[in-house]
C-alpha cells in the first residue's frame, strides 16, 4: 500500500487512539485547531484510510506497539477476517508478557465462530496469564464467560 505524501504517524498513545476514532489529523492536530467545516481538513481527517488502513500505517513505525496490533486484530474480526485476526490475538497470546485481553477476544472469537472447545481452551489459559499477571478484573471476566458456555458445544 503506498502511503499518501502527508501522513505522517501520530507519536503519543493519545494521538494513536484520537486517529482511530477519526478525531485527529496527522497534518492539523485535533479538531479543535482547525475549521471543522473546512473541506481539506475534512479530507484530512479521514486521511482518505480506512481504520485498518491507518492502524497498518501506524505499525509500520512502530511493528512492536501492542495496542496497535490489538486494534488490528479487532479490527480484522470487524471485517469478518477471523484468521487474520486470530492469528494477531496468537501472536500477542505467545509474547513474554503476554497480552491478557488478547485471551479473552480469541475466546469469544473462537465461540462466535462456533468453535466452542478451542475458545474454553483460550480462555482457561487466559485466565491463568491473568492471575500469573496479577489481573483478577480480566481472569474474573474470563472466567464469568467461560461459565456463560455451560454445555455449550459439548455432545
Amino acid at each position: 500500500m503506498e502511503m499518501q505524501k502527508w501522513y505522517t504517524p501520530p507519536r503519543s498513545a493519545l494521538d494513536r487512539q484520537q486517529t482511530l476514532r477519526g478525531s485527529y489529523c496527522v497534518s492539523h492536530g485535533s479538531k479543535r485547531e482547525t475549521d471543522p467545516n473546512s473541506r481539506e481538513t475534512h479530507y484530512l481527517w479521514k486521511c482518505k484510510m480506512n481504520r485498518r488502513e491507518k492502524i497498518e500505517a501506524m505499525l509500520e513505525e512502530d511493528p512492536t506497539d501492542t495496542f496497535l496490533r490489538y486494534s488490528l486484530a479487532m479490527e480484522l474480526r470487524t471485517e469478518g477476517d477471523h484468521a487474520s485476526s486470530l492469528a494477531q490475538l496468537d501472536e500477542l497470546m505467545k509474547e513474554k508478557p503476554a497480552c491478557v485481553p488478547a485471551f479473552f477476544m480469541a475466546g469469544q472469537q473462537l465461540v462466535d465462530l462456533d468453535r466452542i472447545d478451542e475458545g474454553r481452551t483460550i480462555l482457561r489459559s487466559g485466565i491463568e496469564e491473568a492471575r500469573n499477571q496479577g489481573d483478577a478484573h480480566a481472569a474474573a471476566e474470563m472466567s464469568d464467560f467461560l461459565t456463560s458456555l455451560g454445555d455449550l458445544g459439548e455432545l
